[in-house]
């Protein structure tokens, strides 16, 4: 019931508005997936195919 109120107040943005910004996220993830891939690897050692699996593939 709390959370109904807080979304009624229209403190949240529109649908479409965040729906933009996801679409901007997948965007930018796509543009930079090599560079996220060799971050993981210096960092966790992931190979690429598994940060495409865990990470950057389900856009």
């Amino acid at each position: 019931m709390q959370m109904r109120s807080y979304f009624d107040s229209g403190i949240s943005r529109p649908y479409s508005f965040r729906k933009e910004q996801l679409k901007k996220l997948q965007a930018a993830v796509k543009k930079y997936e090599t560079q996220l891939h060799e971050a993981l690897y210096t960092d966790l050692k992931k190979s690429p195919e598994e940060c495409w699996v865990t990470e950057t593939g389900f856009y």
